[in-house]
């Protein structure tokens, strides 16, 4: 195979060079650049020049190299300066790939049996208050976000460590997110400096009720020379953004995709009834416990979480090359990439592709039925092995993607069942595109509604 010059896109404004365009409207910068420059091109990013793979019939060569293009100094870069923590001394005293393993180790397989009736009780919990009882109405995304940080803090770091407070501090944090990943120094945003600080104040510890991947966690920094009692609540505290933030965009798209078609209302609320009665084991209320064989067995539901994901997800799997490398096109050429350089795929590109997904646009409950396992999608004539990535790629995939979609399935299972729910308004909100590379785009308008439990 012959080398393939990689084209370097002009910008015409130095330093920010295609950053500000990318915020805007990444989508349409993406495919400008394919039509002009091809399937492989390299943009400027605020001084950061990137190598962007567009065909994701490339893709797989490009995940191939997850050894030699890695993430973790670029996520490390991300969050130290956020959340506060020290990364060199982290570097130096704790043995990341280790950790890396053991989120993906205790949030997988038999570990999230016990995780997922955790966050089933706390849940249940505030579903049984008597705001539910007596009715109210509201922000569908507020509230979204209410049930997934209450139940989802507890159930992860331990009892007692969702509040109120905490819930404020985060939503501070998360909205100047964007803005403090782009370097806005925290003093000229409002609150952002007290709000890290509460969002860290109560981790950092032991907690009862918390998730095994805690039980590890904390053991093996004892075990170490770190400074916990200054660097891991802040630690812990950029865990806690990353297990929430995209987590509640994607429970509240998924119910309001569902919500606002009464067919597809209907489909969902007859699978989860008809489901749930086949649970063999209940919770200490004696309410069936959404095990794994009943989360497997919510087919429909499980489609209708894809479809948003595919709809809504934002993710920008940057990698930096660990030593000279190349990776094979399917144009039949090969792309340079040295030591030190960024490269990147986008996966909005494919999931909003129309020659992948007829009508991308639209939200299509059952897209998804019957076809979660690769190659069951194709673009130019060839099955695709990777069709959808809501949650990154390769090693640095996201370790908590099993337990989000837990969570989606739970959250939205235990309101069709538990409340007569109805939205107030059923257009499709605008879609936030500044948080492109964060994970989901968040809706930039409120979608009011109405709930009470059933009786």
């Amino acid at each position: 195979m012959t080398d393939t010059a990689i084209p370097r896109v002009p910008a015409f404004m130095p330093y920010f060079g295609h950053g500000l365009a990318f915020g805007r409207d990444a989508d349409r910068l993406m495919q400008d650049c394919q039509r002009q420059y091809g399937d492989v091109f390299e943009l400027n990013l605020a001084g950061k020049h990137c190598t962007f793979f567009v065909n994701p019939r490339d893709y797989p060569a490009f995940i191939r190299q997850s050894k030699h293009l890695r993430s973790e100094d670029i996520s490390l870069d991300i969050a130290a300066p956020v959340f506060g923590f020290d990364k060199q001394h982290l570097q130096d005293k704790v043995d990341v790939e280790h950790v890396t393993h053991m989120n993906q180790r205790f949030m997988m397989g038999d570990e999230l049996g016990p995780l997922t009736e955790r966050m089933q009780d706390k849940l249940e919990e505030i579903l049984l208050d008597p705001r539910h009882r007596d009715g109210f109405s509201g922000s569908l995304f507020d509230y979204a976000l209410e049930l997934i940080f209450m139940a989802g803090s507890d159930a992860l770091f331990g009892e007692g460590v969702a509040s109120p407070q905490l819930l404020e501090d985060f939503k501070v944090v998360d909205k100047y997110f964007p803005l403090l990943v782009g370097g806005v120094p925290k003093w000229l945003l409002p609150g952002v400096r007290k709000a890290l600080a509460g969002l860290a104040s109560p981790l950092g510890f032991p907690r009862e009720g918390q998730c095994r991947l805690m039980d590890e966690r904390f053991s093996y920094f004892a075990g170490i020379d770190y400074r916990a009692s200054e660097e891991l609540p802040k630690t812990d505290s950029s865990l806690l953004w990353a297990a929430q933030a995209n987590t509640a965009v994607v429970a509240f798209f998924t119910l309001f995709f569902i919500l606002r078609d009464p067919v597809v209302k209907k489909i969902i609320e007859e699978e989860v009834r008809s489901v749930l009665a086949t649970s063999d084991k209940l919770s200490p209320r004696g309410t069936p416990y959404l095990t794994a064989d009943v989360l497997n067995r919510m087919e429909k539901l499980d489609s209708c979480i894809s479809e948003t994901l595919r709809l809504v997800s934002a993710p920008l799997p940057m990698r930096q090359a660990t030593q000279d490398l190349d990776i094979e096109l399917v144009s039949g050429g090969t792309a340079h990439l040295k030591q030190g350089q960024f490269a990147a795929i986008y996966p909005r590109y494919l999931h909003m592709h129309p020659d992948i997904f007829e009508q991308p646009a639209e939200f299509r409950w059952d897209r998804f039925l019957g076809k979660q396992k690769p190659n069951s999608f194709a673009y130019q004539g060839e099955p695709l092995k990777y069709a959808l990535i809501p949650f990154g790629v390769g090693l640095s995939m996201c370790p908590g993607r099993h337990f989000a979609r837990n969570e989606f399935k739970v959250i939205t299972a235990l309101l069709l069942n538990w409340c007569d729910i109805h939205l107030q308004e059923t257009r499709m909100p605008a879609l936030d595109k500044s948080r492109i590379g964060l994970g989901s785009f968040t809706p930039k308008s409120a979608i009011p509604f109405r709930l009470k439990r059933a009786a």
